[in-house]
């Protein structure tokens, strides 16, 4: 990589910052840290690519901490309709443990767009379950719109419940996210959502939701802390650059989960959350060995 070159991509990703990080003043820091450190010289010994961008990538993280930035080859960009067909869409694993207990592996929230046929599929099957387990361990996130989806099935579809808001940068109002009046609703089902520091994102609003509306109960590790949903820039043919232009308000608490992460109702080990949730089910420890 040429050194004009890294001088039009820390400018270009200096002034991207700027324009759109969700809080302006972060943004306007961000920026001009970047244009210090390449005028002081700190980017010169980075010859290769990789190199380059991981440099960048910690400086921006060290100052900000923000999860969702993140700069990213081009060539390793696929369509995710394709790149998570092969975990059905997020919806990896159902298991009847009973009659009347179900687990769901749900490890991405897909875009409704190309996944809600799957959704409804997987959970039109739980008519009759008392007790659903949603697992969203190592979940890294996704799509609101498949959030609203999932949780609405949890609540009465005589009304519909305000479950998050989204304040874009720039913009005067906030995204409202209100449950749809699905066909089919279980709201006296128990719930209990498995997490870990791999929950992040659209998976921490999932639980944060239900948490705040006091719907189900999380059980596991605190979660990895990143609330602010990011739109794709590119910065040059080879690469782009994910940056937050976003943050997450609950209606309820008036805050989000960034940096601190979800805070389960019952912590305990990663490893151990399923064997505790069953537990809680009245199922003995053995019973998890039907859900591996």
């Amino acid at each position: 990589m040429q050194e004009i070159n890294k001088q039009k991509i820390v400018d270009l990703l200096a002034r991207l910052l700027e324009d759109n990080y969700v809080f302006p003043i972060v943004g306007k820091e961000l920026s001009l840290m970047l244009r210090q450190n390449y005028d002081r010289g700190l980017y010169l010994s980075e010859d290769l690519v990789e190199g380059f961008v991981e440099k960048l990538t910690q400086d921006i993280f060290a100052l900000c901490k923000d999860k969702h930035f993140k700069i990213i080859f081009n060539d390793s960009i696929v369509p995710p309709e394709k790149r998570f067909k092969s975990i059905n869409y997020g919806f990896e694993k159902l298991v009847f443990i009973t009659n009347k207990i179900a687990y769901i592996q749900l490890s991405r929230f897909c875009s409704p767009s190309f996944a809600s046929n799957v959704a409804h599929e997987i959970l039109g099957q739980l008519k009759g379950i008392e007790h659903l387990i949603i697992d969203v361990r190592n979940n890294g996130g996704g799509h609101p719109d498949m959030v609203k989806l999932v949780t609405s099935y949890f609540f009465d579809n005589s009304e519909s419940v305000l479950l998050n808001t989204i304040r874009w940068r720039g913009d005067s109002c906030l995204e409202e996210f209100w449950t749809d009046n699905s066909s089919h609703c279980y709201p006296d089902l128990s719930l209990y959502v498995l997490t870990d520091r791999g929950t992040l994102s659209a998976a921490e609003e999932f639980s944060y939701n239900l948490q705040c509306l006091e719907r189900a109960v999380l059980i596991g590790e605190a979660t990895g802390g990143a609330a602010h949903p990011c739109r794709l820039f590119e910065l040059t043919a080879e690469l782009s650059v994910a940056i937050p232009i976003g943050e997450a308000i609950n209606p309820i608490t008036n805050k989000n989960w960034e940096q601190g992460g979800v805070i389960p109702d019952i912590n305990t080990n990663s490893d151990n959350a399923l064997k505790l949730a069953l537990k809680r089910l009245g199922l003995p420890e053995e019973a998890h060995t039907a859900i591996q």
